[in-house]
């Protein structure tokens, strides 16, 4: 199959942005991060705790070699394994954020959590996961080491926009982003994106569906010739 015959999501379209070496890296995967993998149970214990021995499980051993650990990771190969450590910060995270009033009214007001949406634009396929979705919201959970004034340039810089915009095609409705913070005093605060940054992610996206259409698929980096600074 073509490479680019698959669809796209805002992880993709974000590498793509960087270059589309970015995005070939990407679709070939690597491991998780440690970074990522504690996102991936901030979002678990927040939205969906009832399944989250589905996909998880803590391992109370020191070290991760010996007789002890083999025999553990071979009986869970189909969950993540946490360390008792990488547990116990998120379940800090999660008893600290729970009680903030502007997440609790998102969720108890919530019609869906991690919603699978597709789409497409300019004949090409995306697909992406939504957090929370309610009747005239959606809004994503991000971990951060800075949900202050910080957040307001990590927007920008690592393409929150984009996913707003691209996710505000099926859901025409406000968009916020519930930023938590990884370490102590593990402060939350929920932002919503004004018309001005909807406008930036609009045109990003637009811009970037531009010149993935125009790629030839080929590897590339960031430009062909010698740039001068």
């Amino acid at each position: 199959m073509d490479t680019k015959q698959r669809a796209l999501s805002y992880s993709s379209l974000s590498a793509f942005s960087k270059s589309p070496n970015h995005l070939l890296q990407y679709w070939e995967g690597s491991p998780s991060t440690p970074a990522q993998l504690q996102g991936q149970l901030i979002h678990k214990l927040i939205l969906e705790p009832e399944t989250f021995r589905n996909d998880f499980v803590v391992f109370e051993g020191k070290v991760r070699r010996g007789k002890e650990w083999e025999a553990f990771s071979q009986a869970n190969q189909d969950r993540k394994i946490l360390s008792l450590k990488e547990y116990r910060d998120a379940e800090h995270i999660f008893h600290k954020v729970k009680h903030n009033k502007h997440l609790k009214d998102l969720l108890s007001r919530s019609i869906a959590v991690e919603k699978e949406i597709t789409w497409t634009n300019k004949g090409l396929d995306f697909r992406g996961f939504v957090d929370i979705v309610g009747k005239d919201y959606i809004a994503d959970i991000k971990t951060t080491t800075d949900a202050g004034p910080k957040f307001i340039k990590d927007v920008y810089y690592f393409n929150y926009d984009l996913q707003a915009a691209m996710y505000c095609q099926v859901y025409n409705v406000d968009y916020y982003i519930i930023a938590i913070e990884k370490t102590a005093p593990y402060n939350v605060q929920v932002y919503k994106l004004g018309p001005e940054t909807m406008d930036t992610g609009k045109k990003k996206y637009d811009k970037l569906v531009d010149k993935y259409l125009a790629w030839d698929g080929k590897p590339m980096g960031y430009f062909k010739n010698i740039v001068e600074i």
